[in-house]
């Protein structure tokens, strides 16, 4: 059976005002799997529907076509970031995660 444990940690979001440079907003994070052969992204969502303050992600995670091996139990930590160039004063940023469960067949 595939393990997918999705504890995330360390997340830090910033907005970067520096004059000369559009105003970017930065969002990082990590997650730690317990099976190789794991990927995650972020991707803005849609709808926006937290308020105009709180910025919606979506947190994916997917396989490696082939790379998941079943029998590894070795955690492995990824770093998973997100980048937006926007003038909207966010306060916050709110991840949804979309991970996928494969369900098993049993009988």
């Amino acid at each position: 059976m595939n393990r997918v444990y999705e504890p995330s940690r360390r997340w830090y979001a910033w907005h970067d005002w520096m004059p000369g440079s559009k105003p970017t907003l930065f969002g990082t994070g990590e997650l730690t799997f317990v099976s190789p052969g794991y990927r995650a992204r972020l991707e803005k969502h849609d709808p926006q529907d937290e308020g105009e303050e709180t910025l919606v992600l979506d947190l994916y995670i997917e396989t490696s076509d082939g790379l998941v091996d079943k029998d590894i139990t070795t955690e492995e930590v990824q770093e998973v970031h997100y980048e937006e160039q926007t003038n909207n004063p966010y306060q916050d940023i709110m991840i949804v995660s979309r991970t996928r469960v494969p369900v098993q067949k049993t009988s």
